[in-house]
């Protein structure tokens, strides 16, 4: 695979921009790449314990960059995939619109999987590949993870009502995290990816779930845009629905009130769109990784940021509030404070997320660096 690897590194620098689909890397869904996939994550999702999870990845330390590569771009891929197929099945049928009255969260994700997986399981396409005529299956750990993310927002660990609230995300891609937030909590969704087939794909999906009674197309909208190059700010706009619904052809400065990184977004774009951020009560959650999942990501927790970029020698203090583990490393790098409170060797509040789902997530403060406005000043 390194050669395909190779060959799309260079695509992407001839196109930084993303005006091009991707070319074809060997990734999409097949029986070899499923299967070599689930043995990936299958072995980083082990129930480990600290020291074995630091011994896997010492044994595959010489590979692992690869196998990052391999896993985001495979992801990517089937991404694409059961989306193109989304696409395909509803074009000539009709979509199913979930009843007005059943307005609950519960009713909303049971049609938004029916939409997702089970119509399209159910169905067979004449002519198309049959490795492409792939149902997600995954929405499920979507549901858990954005529960337990919107759960970093509080102190109390509830989740939050936010029907008066902007949330971006920075990577569009197959927007369910998004729509889950939105169904969790009722918050305005705003969607920032630098590829531009992945925002006109996010909006396309987004119409069929809009059709489907899942949302209001007007409470979301899609940007494509270069992460590390946007000013992030708190929202000041009181005409929410407005902001929300406007959709623009490229970002320079995006207001919301809570900002979401994608754990695949590359750490250097993470790094710098983190300096962008302002200090203003905005609201981060940063997706990162913990133990052998590192195989799977890029190691972008917040201290490996500092450490690699530089953020600590800024005009920006970033400081993690909370974190979200998942079972085994909650297990691991957990225990209780003298007051009860479950925190993590630097004293951060954690809580546990459902097995289902693997992925860790921090809320990150920011606040100005006095030190460095005063070296500036003098």
């Amino acid at each position: 695979m390194k050669p395909r690897l190779d060959a799309h590194k260079e695509h992407v620098r001839n196109d930084p921009h993303r005006t091009q689909a991707y070319i074809p890397n060997g990734l999409e869904p097949c029986d070899e790449v499923n299967e070599c996939l689930n043995s990936l994550v299958m072995t980083c999702n082990e129930d480990y314990s600290a020291e074995e999870a630091r011994a896997v990845q010492r044994e595959l330390k010489d590979i692992s960059s690869d196998l990052r590569e391999i896993s985001n771009l495979s992801e990517g891929e089937m991404e694409r995939v059961a989306l193109d197929y989304i696409f395909a099945v509803y074009k000539d049928q009709g979509i199913p619109a979930l009843d007005v009255s059943a307005n609950n969260k519960e009713d909303k994700t049971a049609h938004l999987k029916r939409i997702v997986f089970d119509i399209p399981n159910s169905n067979k396409i004449d002519g198309m590949q049959e490795s492409h005529q792939f149902a997600f299956p995954y929405l499920d750990n979507y549901d858990k993870m954005a529960e337990n993310e919107l759960r970093l927002l509080t102190k109390d660990s509830s989740i939050p009502d936010l029907k008066n609230k902007t949330i971006s995300f920075v990577g569009a891609g197959f927007p369910l995290s998004a729509i889950m937030y939105h169904i969790h909590s009722g918050a305005q969704i705003h969607l920032v990816d630098i590829d531009k087939g992945a925002c006109e794909r996010a909006k396309a999906f987004l119409d069929i779930c809009a059709e489907a009674n899942i949302i209001h197309r007007d409470d979301f909208s899609v940007t494509q845009g270069d992460a590390s190059k946007i000013k992030y700010t708190r929202k000041s706009t009181s005409d929410i629905a407005a902001q929300a619904s406007k959709e623009m052809a490229d970002a320079s400065e995006l207001q919301s009130d809570v900002l979401v990184f994608a754990a695949a977004l590359p750490s250097e774009i993470k790094a710098a769109a983190l300096k962008n951020v302002s200090s203003l009560g905005l609201d981060v959650i940063n997706r990162c990784t913990s133990e052998a999942n590192n195989l799977l990501y890029p190691s972008t927790k917040l201290s490996s940021l500092q450490k690699n970029y530089g953020l600590e020698n800024g005009d920006r203090v970033f400081t993690p509030e909370k974190v979200m583990y998942p079972e085994y490393a909650y297990r691991n790098k957990t225990f209780k404070n003298a007051a009860g409170i479950p925190v993590n060797k630097n004293g951060v509040p954690a809580i546990e997320t459902d097995k289902i789902n693997q992925n860790t997530a921090q809320k990150i403060n920011v606040a100005v660096n006095t030190e460095s406005r005063d070296t500036v000043m003098h």
